[in-house]
């Protein structure tokens, strides 16, 4: 069976290439995968994985928040304008996936995260750490 960090990873992969929904299928969550009883919040776990990383916006993060703080408004837009570059963009959701990946680990999502979502990652949280699968390998 997955451990919960790899559950997570699989959810995540899934997401990112616009593939979660192979998960609706049971055969795509057997047994070495979780317990049959778990299917329902795999599923769910990936609805709150889907809904955080396709509404992700680094320009509403805290980290963002952080970084222009005190700044002169042509710098903030600066930033923004530089953080809006398809390329930066892409990196920015890689670094995203990554940080819902080690949800269980660090508090890095939160950063990255807007604060009116921090919900979704509390749940997130919750749901992993309420699978049978085993916390390590």
């Amino acid at each position: 069976m997955l451990t919960k960090r790899e559950i997570c990873r699989l959810v995540v992969g899934l997401s990112e290439v616009n593939d979660a929904d192979l998960l609706d299928d049971d055969t795509s969550l057997p047994a070495d995968v979780c317990a049959a009883d778990d299917r329902i919040a795999v599923r769910h776990i990936r609805d709150l994985v889907h809904e955080l990383y396709h509404d992700f916006d680094y320009l509403t993060s805290p980290l963002f928040a952080t970084a222009t703080q005190d700044k002169s408004l042509p710098y903030c837009d600066m930033l923004a304008k530089r953080h809006c570059d398809p390329a930066r963009r892409t990196e920015g959701r890689r670094t995203y996936g990554v940080a819902l990946c080690s949800i269980l680990d660090d508090n890095e999502a939160y950063d990255l995260t807007s604060p009116a979502n921090h919900r979704l990652l509390d749940e997130l949280r919750l749901k992993i750490n309420a699978l049978a699968n085993p916390s390590s390998g």
